[in-house]
């Protein structure tokens, strides 16, 4: 990973949805897990549901918090790519 990330917004993040070019936000982190897909151990079809979209809720809600989201937690470092950028809301 490199020293310096990336921030992306999400509509840059939203374009990479596709089995070949798969990006998923996670805590306001963006990890490109498209080399990943054939390894995870849940298959591709749950990360392409995800793809170019926000899947912190899902990814949270496995594993009950212990091992399964420790192990995923150190690996999925290894994929990130970058940060979502905070994006300024209209004003009222």
């Amino acid at each position: 990973m490199a020293s310096e990330l990336k921030s992306y917004t999400k509509d840059q993040v939203q374009t990479h949805n596709t089995e070949n070019d798969c990006w998923i936000i996670f805590n306001d982190g963006v990890y490109d897990v498209t080399k990943f897909m054939k390894k995870h151990p849940g298959g591709k079809d749950i990360l392409l549901k995800f793809g170019g979209k926000d899947g912190t809720k899902a990814f949270n809600s496995k594993g009950n918090g212990k091992g399964h989201i420790a192990m995923a937690l150190n690996f999925r470092e290894s994929l990130k790519i970058g940060t979502l950028k905070e994006e300024a809301k209209p004003k009222l």
